[in-house]
């Protein structure tokens, strides 16, 4: 039988009441709201554990590692992480309760367990940052009004005992703005995905004098223009060379010299971008 609630064992870590905040001025409803979540995560954990199936658990363990992993990974050189919070997040807090989607709400409890964790044993600091992209995905594309996305991130953020900190932005009102110029690139983006869809990827990689041909060095070269004006035009067409090598290296399969050099690359595309590619 597995007993995660040995992590949260009582004694283990310091009792809301023996947390002290320091501060120079005073906090606003949200982080007070989020200094109240703070001091229940490790309830809610161990009241949800008390009562999950081994199934449960077995798949609370595995979320809880992943995010461990990610963090001693990346918190090896400041006690301040920058958490961008991306869209599955919100919709694992949003969503923990419907019977439909159990896994969301196993994986709302192992965020909570990492985040105390995190915060009142390893003593780092969290800073959960939200960007346009993220808010444009969580309003179904920028349909829904941007202020009451932005009230609903605030308000889920608050209830994991997190503060939100923008990036890309300085006022809610710039997001509606925002969301247009994210809208354009969307298409934009649909557009030069298609192309490269559309098009053959079978390449002689061994020909010329200066022997085999560097594929991602022909993914850059062939790479169709993209027109942006939102994100970075740089980094989206890294990630499109990565799709154009993908693409090469199923397409060539004949060449195994070439495809020693292709990584058949697998990575995550931007959230946005996930159901146009």
């Amino acid at each position: 039988m597995l007993e995660p609630m040995g992590i949260f064992g009582k004694g283990k870590y310091p009792s809301s009441k023996e947390m002290i905040v320091f501060c120079s001025r005073s906090e606003s409803q949200f982080e007070k709201e989020a200094l109240v979540a703070r001091a229940k995560r490790q309830k809610r954990v161990e009241k949800f554990l008390s009562s999950a199936p081994e199934q449960a658990k077995t798949d609370f363990l595995e979320a809880l590692s992943e995010l461990n992993r990610m963090l001693i990974r990346h918190a090896t050189v400041s006690e301040r992480l920058l958490i961008f919070i991306d869209n599955n997040v919100l919709q694992d807090i949003l969503k923990r309760e419907r019977e439909d989607q159990p896994l969301r709400g196993v994986r709302f409890h192992a965020l909570l367990a990492f985040l105390t964790l995190t915060e009142d044993h390893y003593l780092l600091d969290i800073f959960a940052c939200v960007s346009p992209a993220v808010l444009y995905e969580a309003a179904y594309r920028g349909t829904r009004p941007s202020l009451e996305v932005f009230g609903e991130v605030v308000d889920a953020l608050a209830e994991i005992g997190l503060a939100t900190h923008v990036v890309g932005f300085c006022h809610p009102n710039e997001l509606r703005r925002l969301f247009k110029r994210i809208n354009r690139d969307e298409i934009e983006i649909r557009r030069v995905l298609d192309e490269i869809k559309s098009k053959s990827w079978k390449r002689d990689f061994l020909g010329g004098a200066l022997g085999t041909r560097i594929p991602f060095g022909v993914a850059e070269d062939e790479c169709p223009v993209v027109r942006l004006c939102h994100f970075d035009p740089w980094y989206v067409k890294f990630l499109m060379m990565h799709i154009i090598e993908k693409r090469m290296y199923s397409e060539n399969s004949d060449q195994g010299q070439a495809r020693k050099l292709m990584q058949n690359p697998q990575e995550r595309a931007f959230a946005i971008l996930k159901s146009l590619s």
